[in-house]
């Protein structure tokens, strides 16, 4: 599961774990686990966390989206030195990606309890 909701054992931690993430838009960063079991985010890469790398793909990049976009679309927004030749999704593409991840997670929310629990594992 991209954001880990599948570990949370009740419906309140749920709730919880989504709050926190949607708190600061916190979700579109990189995570990872520290020592003590609490996660840690890298905020030095917004737009890098795998919920917004999963829904990336799966709104652009499978087989069953609804348009493919021309290569020259992911030309690089760095104009010279390093990284120049290297494709890149359009800032659009992302906010898009980010806000439908933002309200997937807050849909959650709106049913919060039981049912919520029920839909962390189809969602995310």
């Amino acid at each position: 599961m991209a954001f880990g909701l599948d570990q949370f054992k009740t419906p309140n931690a749920l709730v919880l774990a989504i709050k926190s993430l949607l708190e600061g838009n916190i979700f579109i960063f990189p995570r990872h686990f520290n020592r003590n079991g609490k996660y840690l985010f890298n905020r030095q890469q917004p737009m890098c966390s795998n919920g917004i790398i999963q829904a990336a793909h799966a709104a652009f990049f499978t087989c069953d989206v609804a348009y493919i976009f021309p290569t020259d679309t992911y030309i690089s927004s760095i104009k010279t030195s390093k990284g120049a030749d290297k494709p890149e999704l359009p800032a659009p593409m992302i906010a898009f990606v980010a806000m439908t991840v933002g309200a997937g997670l807050g849909e959650i929310l709106l049913g919060a309890g039981h049912q919520a629990f029920r839909a962390k594992n189809v969602v995310f």
